[in-house]
């Protein structure tokens, strides 16, 4: 109800611009010029993207076991393929449509994190981002995803901007900031409304990947993307402080095997323990683990070879790009202004 919600007022946008336009012709002055300049804007702002095949996607022929390995999780849950399969820098990984109607959809795999999890824990990774195609999370559509980012987008544009204190710069942040309090308080809602569909969406995800390789391995799986995240973050900071030194993918993989047992598991809980946010676009992961822990199946679909050592050696020749886009997002968030 809160995803459909979300998507008419999206709509209404363009409605209201179309009537603003109209009055304007109808009726020309400057107020009503004025009005649908501003409406005509937004929604121009708003409309859904048109975009292209996303950048770093991998095919087939250079690739084989691993597209193998999506095909195959996605002919279980009887949902179609992904049409383009992307490698990228994140310890993370997501699904999000693509073209004028959102018609196609991307899996995004981030080489740090494919490359930290076992076979049977990626297997579990892709039950779980495949499994969003499945239950329809509400921010992997192209109309609530477009107007969500068109929100930000303006709230973004609207805040006062730090100059000398003068009269005119003082008045304009004034301005600003008035019409900031109606964006923001209707990104807030947006958000509130929209977060409480996509967080039950990632429980569902999570159990279809319990489904897919096993509860013990989505719930190892969920372990090692909370409790290796700082680990990675700190890795990449300090590749990036330390000119000369290991590059960020393999300093985190010295840190990681380096790890005890007990030192992963203080990891891990210190990581379960933290407490969300009320913006937080997934549940806590220690209410994920307990939810599959009550409703996940012991034993998967699908044996995790599929997702062995074969795939990650198909990856090994994105680590120079991913380690030189590490450093340079690092960088650029470190001397950011």
């Amino acid at each position: 109800m809160a995803t459909t919600i979300t998507a008419l007022a999206f709509v209404l946008i363009w409605v209201a611009a179309i009537t603003a336009v109209g009055v304007a012709i109808a009726s020309p002055s400057a107020l009503t010029v004025l009005l649908a300049l501003l409406v005509a804007g937004l929604a121009f702002i708003s409309r859904p993207r048109l975009t292209a095949t996303p950048d770093g996607a991998v095919d087939t022929a250079t690739h084989p076991e691993l597209w193998a390995a999506v095909v195959a999780v996605a002919d279980k849950l009887d949902t179609p393929a992904p049409d383009a399969l992307v490698i990228d820098h994140a310890f993370n990984a997501s699904v999000h449509s693509y073209g004028w109607r959102g018609q196609h959809y991307a899996l995004t795999l981030g080489l740090p994190l494919w490359l930290t999890l076992s076979p049977a824990e990626r297997l579990a990774l892709l039950g779980h981002e495949l499994g969003h195609r499945v239950n329809g999370d509400p921010l992997r559509g192209v109309v609530v995803s477009s107007g969500l980012h068109t929100l930000d987008e303006i709230r973004m544009a609207l805040r006062p901007v730090v100059t000398e204190s003068a009269i005119v710069p003082m008045l304009a942040n004034g301005l600003r900031w008035v019409l900031s309090v109606p964006v923001t308080a209707l990104v807030a809602w947006v958000y509130r409304m929209t977060m409480a569909d996509h967080r039950r969406a990632e429980l569902y995800a999570d159990y279809i990947g319990s489904t897919i390789a096993g509860r013990p391995a989505m719930i190892t799986m969920l372990e090692r993307l909370a409790g290796l995240a700082p680990l990675f973050a700190t890795s990449v900071q300090q590749s990036t402080l330390q000119r000369g030194g290991p590059p960020p993918l393999e300093r985190f993989r010295a840190l990681h095997a380096a790890l005890s047992p007990d030192e992963l598991a203080e990891r891990v809980a210190t990581a379960l323990a933290e407490t969300p946010s009320i913006d937080d676009t997934h549940p806590p992961t220690a209410d994920r683990i307990v939810y599959i822990e009550h409703h996940g199946p012991r034993v998967g679909r699908l044996d995790a070879e599929l997702t062995g050592e074969q795939t990650a050696a198909e990856l090994v020749h994105h680590e120079d790009a991913v380690n030189r886009r590490l450093v340079a997002l690092q960088r650029d968030a470190m001397y950011a202004e």
